[in-house]
């Protein structure tokens, strides 16, 4: 029974859908290492009055004058962000009224 148990354990943790996910947290434990992302959300709101404008030059400014590793980490995570949230979506349309797990499939 361990077997059986083990098995189904081992097919959640190495499913498509849990490989995926931990893909995007290495991409932002890459970027939490380059960047420190806490001090941008503080100097953010040191530098603006918080109007959108504002703010939107300031990230776009950031964005443009970091290191190009950080673009790459950056940009490769918020693609990735949005295929899973596709794939997601589509799953979830695909499978209306079943009652499977939609995150977790083996």
């Amino acid at each position: 029974m361990r077997r059986i148990y083990f098995i189904s354990y081992a097919r959640k943790v190495l499913g498509k859908r849990a490989i995926e996910i931990y893909f995007a947290i290495i991409l932002l434990g890459g970027l939490i290492l380059q960047v420190s992302v806490v001090d941008v959300f503080k100097n953010s709101f040191k530098a603006n009055n918080l109007a959108f404008g504002n703010l939107f030059n300031f990230y776009s400014q950031a964005f443009a004058n970091t290191e190009l590793v950080v673009k790459m980490i950056f940009s490769a995570l918020i693609f990735y962000l949005l295929f899973m949230a596709v794939d997601m979506i589509r799953n979830i349309s695909l499978n209306k009224g079943k009652s499977q797990s939609l995150i977790f499939k083996p």
